[in-house]
């Protein structure tokens, strides 16, 4: 069967760069044979973590909403792509708060002593952020790295784009969605090798 990628667009912008690289990543997704499962955090209800410590008995989150079913598909996929943009410094609230709810899969590994995910997941950020230093996504991609650590997930890439802020800005800088497709294409290509 076909690697199956779990698409999640972070940014409140449905139409924004951030969607924009989404879908062009998913493009190349389905170029190299994969499947897509999208999901737009702005459109569901996730709660902030609660700090609550209930996730701790049996590494299931006890809040109940949306985040349930992204549970379920961060276990179900293969591969995750994650397309969020840098506000203040660091990514997202949207986002943020999806992350931090996967404080259930930090319990099941480092409290219950289970996998967090079932193992060979890999994952690949998209970031966009409107201030052009060189540096401005980094504070958002050592929020991913540890995601990564935490899920036991090998975060194989990422491509950030400073200085891209107003909505379809990204259409214009030369060669990045391009550079997008082919990170699609080549993040699916890796799954397929995996499963050989």
């Amino acid at each position: 069967m076909a690697p199956l990628i779990m698409a999640v667009l972070g940014s409140p912008r449905l139409l924004g760069n951030s969607a924009v690289m989404l879908e062009t990543f998913c493009q190349g997704v389905t170029d190299a044979g994969g499947r897509v499962e999208l999901f737009n955090l702005a459109r569901l209800n996730v709660a902030p973590c609660r700090a609550c410590g209930g996730c701790e008995q049996d590494g299931e989150c006890v809040v109940q909403d949306d985040m349930t079913g992204l549970y379920r598909a961060l276990e179900r996929a293969d591969g995750l792509v994650l397309a969020a943009p840098v506000y203040f410094g660091t990514i997202n609230a949207q986002t943020k708060a999806f992350i931090d709810r996967c404080q259930a899969l930090w319990a099941r590994r480092f409290v219950l002593d289970r996998p967090p995910l079932p193992p060979g997941k890999k994952c690949f950020y998209l970031c966009v952020g409107g201030r052009p230093t060189a540096g401005y996504c980094q504070n958002a991609l050592a929020v991913l790295k540890n995601l990564c650590y935490v899920v036991n997930m090998e975060l194989t890439g990422h491509l950030a784009f400073p200085g891209v802020d107003r909505p379809g800005q990204i259409t214009a800088l030369a060669g990045a969605l391009r550079q997008v497709r082919q990170a699609g294409r080549d993040f699916t290509l890796s799954l397929h090798e995996q499963r050989e």
